[in-house]
């Protein structure tokens, strides 16, 4: 009999034992897990800041091609076309690479390595304004493509958007905020509120833009 109840014992002691084992087990894996989730996420928002970094950067090199100039904007006639490729090819040289014209977060442009071979308007991540000069150091230059106006996004060409209507950034690129470059060459990072008020601030009652 006491064999038996010793036995016994000895059962529930193993028993307790794997039971506390398994408990540590899961306790361990949802650690690891969690910790996992948390340094993903960590690096996920250390890669969207570096892509903000990057095309904020990009929109620089472009303030200073495309800034106002007390000449015609050769570059600029070509855009009004609604192509904004062309314009870009113009001042081609001024810049350091057609890499500079793609956002880090577009993944439906491509990147090509000259400005000739494969370049066109899908090579492209921002809109061009078209009414950049010495008079309005606050107007709408350049930033990224992802437009709305009026709630619809905008279509790729030439676009005139007024005082009006609501302008804004669509879901695409930077999930409703965007880069806009100024034509006194200052680029900020804006939500659709800020990008409204940007255009209100512009001193132009209508703004036209060429789209890729």
């Amino acid at each position: 009999m006491k064999l038996t109840r010793l036995a016994d014992s000895h059962h529930q002691i193993r028993m307790a034992r794997a039971g506390l084992s398994r408990v540590d087990t899961i306790i361990l894996v949802a650690t690891v897990v969690a910790v996992g989730l948390i340094t993903l996420a960590g690096l996920r928002q250390i890669q969207r800041q570096s892509a903000r970094v990057d095309c904020e950067n990009n929109l620089r090199q472009i303030a200073v091609v495309f800034g106002p100039t007390t000449s015609p904007n050769e570059a600029l006639r070509l855009a009004e076309a609604g192509r904004v490729a062309p314009a870009f090819q113009a001042r081609g040289k001024q810049l350091t690479t057609p890499g500079a014209l793609r956002c880090p977060q577009d993944r439906f442009r491509t990147r090509p390595a000259v400005f000739t071979h494969g370049f066109d308007d899908n090579a492209i991540s921002y809109f061009l304004g078209l009414d950049v000069n010495d008079v309005h150091p606050r107007a709408l230059l350049a930033g990224d493509r992802n437009l709305e106006a009026g709630g619809l996004p905008v279509a790729p060409g030439f676009v005139t958007v007024t005082t009006n209507q609501v302008l804004g950034w669509t879901r695409a690129l930077h999930n409703r905020r965007g880069n806009l470059a100024l034509a006194d060459g200052s680029v900020q990072g804006l939500t659709s509120v800020g990008l409204q008020e940007a255009a209100t601030q512009s001193g132009l009652a209508t703004n036209r833009f060429a789209v890729p």
